[in-house]
This record gives structure tokens, C-alpha cells and sequence, in this order.
């Protein structure tokens, strides 16, 4: 009896402890009831205060400080740190009216909830001195609440809701303001300084007697007196890497010389320079002058300041490197030759030893019946041979095939027999007359001559246009 007695009182012990222990989970994890008002925990003066510190358990205290509700908000640690004002305004407004959903008299044990060491600490100073100190534990799983407590009355813990943690969720650099980027005008010119030597590119709104395609082309390296016109695609997007630059953010606001040289913002940086209208000034805008050096690059991104600054930032390494590499190689025109039709007044084409010659006339308008019955007036070009008129599609088959010859990398002199040679009549100042000689360099390769340059084609597509010439002159 006596054994049977012992055994029932430590099952009683055992099933005390079991409730003991649902209720404290029972605190932590079940849904609170709800209540029809929320409960006012603090609600203070934004004016008033004059400090605002914050301590996370893992990243340790920052405090923010102010003399009057007149002055921005600065960090405590360094007044010359720049804070971006709307972080502490976010804080200020945060901290007028603290409210919770469920309030809890008289907690057994603040350790329940997180509260004994909690993971968040706010403290406000007011002008007089005075201190709020709220202090934010652990999750409730059920609502997505978090537990608090404040020093205006320590013998409750209240259910909130994120918004106060969340203005506080923050370390220093997360405040920083960072330096403005320009609106840009219209480019006049961009330059890259570095180790490689420099890359100048210049924009040319009306470009007559700088190219043979005027209306093509408006981009182009400079180097000395010459000009070499460039890929519009390819100069927009250079272009684009500095005007569309964005910071990814800021390592460090006031970097000393030493530091400047550990991220390659020293000397040995890359230099991009980008001079543009001013795009606010009403009527002849000046130019103005934006100027970005590039450093060392990361796993996360590229160094870089403004030249005339200490704050470093990381941008994205595709975007610096854009710049950094930026060379004649990769900013030539695609095409071997692009001619404005409308430009051309007769080709000379030699091919097989014989050489023809197509006049260009001119338009005309054309009748023709779509597949409706409908009549449909078009306008052609029209193109003349020896007296004749030519076929309008096999001229364009031609043209097409000229413009298809893209450019796949560049010879130093041209082997090989002669394919084609086209000289290009055209209405274009100083560049009245153009000539293209492609030779057949081996199977898969043809050299073309054109304008001082000897570039490498694809062996198929010349074999295309002298396939093409040689419909148009069959008898």
C-alpha cells in the first residue's frame, strides 16, 4: 500500500511539472485574445527629444543625437558622419504613440519572453533628461508580435507589432546619406584614364565631314586630330554605365589616404570623366563636368568615389568594368561599311574582271494588288543599268547584302584573290566617293578594304554579295 501510495504522489509531481510547463508555452505561443481597444504604451513628445540610442544584442549601441528639434540629427560618435535625416525621422515618428494589442499584468518571469536579455533596446532622452527605454524580446509564432516592455511602467509586457523594431533595424552605415548623382544633359565627351593608357570619346551632334554616313554615325574616339567613328549601340551603352550609375553602398564616409589607397582610389585609380549640358539651363547650356574614379574590385562590387570626395561607395563591377576596359576593339562599328541609301548617286562594282556600273534614280510610285484584290500604291527606288531599269528586290538584295558584311576582327594587309570591289558614289561631303575591295583570304575568311582600314569578314556573307551582283548583270 505504502508503495502504491509513493508511486500515485510522484505521478501527481510529474503531471504538476507537465501543466507548469504548458502553461509557459502557453504564454509564449498561443493566440492572445483579442482586445477591442489597442492599450497605449508611451506616446512621446518627437519634439522633445534629443537622443536616440539603440542597442542590438549582436551589433552593439548607436545613439543619435540633436541639440533642439531646430538641428539634424547626428551620430554621437562623429558629428561629421552624414546621417540621412529621414532614418531618425522614421524613429521620431515610430515613438509618438507606442500601442500594443494585448497587455500582460504582472509577468512570472520576463525570461519567458525574451525580455531578460532582450534582442533590442530603445532608449529616448528628452530635453530635460528624462529617459523612455523600451526594451523588445522575443516573436510571439502565432501573431508575428513581438514582446516589450517600457520603463514608464516595468511591471507589465505588452504585444506589438514590428513597426517600432523595425525603425530601429539599423546599423551605422545603413544611415549614411549618400552623395546625390547629377542629372545628366547631353553627353559632349567622355574620357577614361587609366592604366592602359586613355580612351576619349566625343559626341557630334551634326557630324557632315566627319564621316561618310552622317546620319549613322555621331560617336567617336578622338585621337589627336583624327576622329574614328564608333558603334551608336556600343557608345550609348558606355554612355548609359556612367549615366545610369547608381551606389550599391557606402564602406566608408571619410576615408584617410592610407584607406584611399587600400580600396585603389589613390592615384593608381581609373579615371572617368564625363562633361555634359546642363540640362536645367533654359537657353545655351553650359557644359559641366562629372568626374568618377574606379578602384579595386570585391566579390560584392567595385570601390569608387567622386573625385572630389572621401566617401567611398561599391557600384556593380559589370558597370565599372563597362568603363575600365572600354577600347577601339570593342566600340568599332559592327558593319564593315553602312551607307545611307538615299545618299548614293551610283555604284561602280568589278567583279569577275568586269565592271558595271548602277545608277540611282530617284523614286517613283508603283501600283500593285494585295492578296484581298485591293489595290496598293508603294513607292520604290529605281535603279538603272546600261539604259535599263532594274529589278527594285535584286538592288536590295545587294544593298542588304553590303550591309550584312559585319566586321569579325581586323587584318594588317589583304591576301588573297580579289572578290568585289564597289566604288560608292554619294551625295556625303568629303566623302563624295567611297571604295570596298574584299579579297578571299581562306575558306571561312575575306579582307575588307575600306576607308584605310583592312577589316576580316566572314568568307559567307561576301560570297553573298558577289553572288548578288552577279544576278543583277546576268544578260
Amino acid at each position: 500500500m505504502r508503495r502504491r501510495a509513493k508511486k500515485l504522489i510522484a505521478l501527481c509531481a510529474a503531471l504538476a511539472i507537465l501543466l507548469g510547463l504548458y502553461a509557459s508555452v502557453a504564454t509564449l505561443t498561443a493566440e492572445p485574445e483579442a482586445e477591442s481597444e489597442p492599450v497605449t504604451v508611451a506616446a512621446l513628445t518627437a519634439e522633445d527629444l534629443v537622443s536616440l540610442s539603440w542597442t542590438n544584442a549582436d551589433d552593439g549601441t548607436l545613439e543619435l543625437v540633436r541639440n533642439s528639434a531646430d538641428e539634424d540629427w547626428s551620430y554621437a560618435g562623429d558629428s561629421e558622419f552624414p546621417v540621412d535625416q529621414n532614418y531618425p525621422q522614421a524613429m521620431l515618428d515610430a515613438l509618438q504613440e507606442v500601442s500594443a494589442s494585448v497587455e500582460i499584468d504582472q509577468p512570472s518571469d520576463l525570461a519567458d519572453y525574451g525580455l531578460e536579455t532582450p534582442g533590442l533596446t530603445i532608449t529616448a532622452t528628452g530635453s530635460d533628461g528624462s529617459e523612455t527605454v523600451f526594451s523588445i524580446g522575443d516573436e510571439n509564432e502565432m501573431t508575428g508580435e513581438y514582446y516589450l516592455s517600457c520603463s514608464a511602467d516595468e511591471s507589465k509586457v505588452y504585444l506589438v507589432g514590428s513597426s517600432l523594431a523595425d525603425a530601429f533595424a539599423y546599423d551605422l552605415y545603413d544611415l549614411v546619406k549618400e552623395e546625390e548623382l547629377p542629372t545628366f544633359g547631353q553627353t559632349s565627351s567622355l574620357t577614361v584614364e587609366g592604366g592602359s593608357g586613355t580612351l576619349e570619346l566625343v559626341y557630334l551632334e551634326d557630324s557632315t565631314g566627319k564621316t561618310y554616313n552622317p546620319t549613322e554615325f555621331h560617336w567617336f574616339i578622338r585621337d589627336g586630330e583624327t576622329l574614328r567613328a564608333v558603334d551608336t549601340s556600343e557608345a550609348e551603352t558606355l554612355q548609359s554605365a556612367v549615366t545610369g550609375l547608381s551606389w550599391q553602398l557606402c564602406t566608408d564616409y571619410k576615408a584617410d589616404d592610407e584607406e584611399l589607397a587600400h580600396y585603389g582610389l589613390d592615384d593608381s585609380a581609373t579615371q572617368v570623366e564625363l562633361v555634359y549640358l546642363d540640362p536645367d539651363a533654359e537657353e545655351d547650356p553650359g557644359e559641366l563636368t562629372f568626374t568618377l574614379l574606379l578602384g579595386n574590385d570585391t566579390d560584392s562590387g567595385t570601390y569608387a568615389r567622386l573625385s572630389d570626395s572621401r566617401m567611398v561607395y561599391l557600384i556593380d563591377s559589370t558597370t565599372a568594368n563597362t568603363l575600365r576596359y572600354a577600347a577601339w576593339s570593342s566600340l568599332r562599328p559592327g558593319e564593315v561599311c553602312t551607307i545611307d541609301e538615299e545618299q548614293i548617286e551610283s555604284l561602280e562594282i568589278t567583279v569577275d574582271g568586269e565592271t558595271q556600273t548602277i545608277t540611282f534614280e530617284g523614286t517613283a510610285t508603283e501600283e500593285t494588288t494585295d492578296e484581298n484584290g485591293e489595290t496598293v500604291t508603294e513607292t520604290v527606288s529605281v535603279y538603272r543599268w546600261n539604259g535599263e531599269e532594274l529589278p527594285t528586290a535584286e538592288v536590295d538584295a545587294l544593298l542588304s547584302a553590303l550591309d550584312g558584311l559585319t566586321v569579325t576582327g581586323e587584318g594588317s594587309a589583304a591576301e588573297g584573290e580579289e572578290l568585289i570591289t564597289i566604288v560608292i558614289h554619294q551625295k556625303v561631303e568629303g566623302y563624295e566617293t567611297l571604295t570596298l575591295r574584299l579579297t578571299g583570304q581562306d575558306a571561312a575568311t575575306a579582307c575588307a578594304e575600306f576607308g584605310g582600314s583592312i577589316l576580316l569578314t566572314d568568307r559567307s556573307a561576301a560570297d553573298t554579295l558577289v553572288s548578288c551582283a552577279h544576278t543583277l548583270f546576268e544578260e
